[in-house]
C-alpha cells in the first residue's frame, strides 16, 4: 500500500521503551507498523528489521505525531525530534511525552488522572492539554509499582515461594 504515490502523510508514533506502533494514515488508506521503541535514551537499539519496516515511509512529506515515554524534558525531546528528522526531513514532527498522548487520547478537553503501565510506569494529572504534577518512572530497575516488571517480579515471588493460591 505505502508504494503507491501519497499525496499526503501523517503518521503517529506511541512509543514505549520496548516497543513502538507507528499509525500511518494516507489518502490512499492506513497501515500500522511496530518497531522497537524509540525511548531517548536507547535511540541505537533500533534495528536493522525496524529499519527495514519503516522504510517505504522515508522518501514522503507529511507530520509526525511523537508521543512517547522518556520524553518529559525538553532535551529528551530534542534528541527523538533530531533523531526523526534525520530519517523523515520532508516531515513536520512534533515530539511530546507518552502522557501528552495519554491524555489527549482519553480526556481530550476534560481534565483527569493519567497513569501509564508497562517496562515502566508513570502517571500525571491532565488539565487544559496539560499534564501536571507528574510522577516520572524511576524505570524498571527501581521502585517502579505498576510496571510490567514488578508485576511478573511480584507473580514469581508468589509462586516460588510457595504461597500462590490454589
Amino acid at each position: 500500500m505505502l508504494y503507491k504515490k501519497i499525496l499526503y502523510m501523517k503518521i503517529i508514533i506511541d512509543s514505549g521503551s520496548t516497543k513502538a506502533i507507528w499509525y500511518c494514515q494516507t489518502d490512499t488508506g492506513n497501515e500500522i507498523i511496530t518497531t522497537t521503541g524509540l525511548h531517548p535514551n536507547h535511540l541505537n537499539n533500533f534495528a536493522v528489521e525496524d529499519y527495514e519496516k519503516i522504510f517505504p515511509l522515508l522518501n514522503h512529506s507529511g507530520k509526525i505525531f511523537f508521543y512517547g515515554s522518556g520524553c518529559l524534558a525538553p532535551s529528551k525531546r530534542e534528541k527523538v525530534e533530531k533523531w526523526l528528522k534525520e530519517r523523515f526531513p520532508l516531515f513536520d514532527i512534533v515530539v511530546q511525552s507518552d502522557l501528552i498522548g495519554s491524555g489527549l487520547a482519553i480526556y481530550g478537553e476534560q481534565p483527569g488522572i493519567i497513569g501509564i503501565l508497562g517496562t515502566g510506569s508513570s502517571m500525571a494529572v491532565w488539565s487544559e492539554h496539560t499534564i501536571t504534577l507528574p510522577v516520572p518512572s524511576l524505570g524498571w530497575v527501581f521502585v517502579d509499582e505498576g510496571s510490567g516488571v514488578d508485576i511478573a517480579r511480584r507473580f514469581f515471588k508468589q509462586w516460588y515461594s510457595g504461597k500462590f493460591p490454589k
